[in-house]
């Protein structure tokens, strides 16, 4: 039972394809991450801070977040991309956003 955190309506218009000065391209990825030992620890305060970062992050690139679903121990991403970037660049996002979405510990 998945809850969709964050769809776009994918009918409109977002899965045509691209055009720019010398090339047309339709590119998106599906990714998961999960953490270590596949915790639930994706829930409340911890799951927004998690889609506010994977927002940022593909807003930074100008990706298109078409879907994303935080569950407590999983993230769904379907991601539309650039032709310069690559799929490795995609996937590299979950370990930043892990980094910065670090605290420190309770003691």
């Amino acid at each position: 039972m998945d809850k969709i955190v964050y769809a776009n309506d994918m009918e409109n218009d977002t899965l045509s394809y691209r055009r720019d000065e010398h090339q047309v391209h339709l590119i998106g990825y599906p990714l998961g991450w999960i953490p270590k030992r596949r915790k639930a620890v994706l829930t409340g305060a911890v799951a927004d801070e998690c889609r506010q970062l994977i927002e940022q992050k593909a807003q930074g690139k100008g990706w298109t977040i078409l879907q994303l679903a935080i569950q407590p121990d999983h993230v769904h991403r379907f991601i539309r991309v650039w032709p310069t970037d690559s799929a490795a660049d995609v996937v590299k996002v979950a370990p930043a956003v892990r980094r910065q979405g670090r605290r420190p510990p309770p003691w």
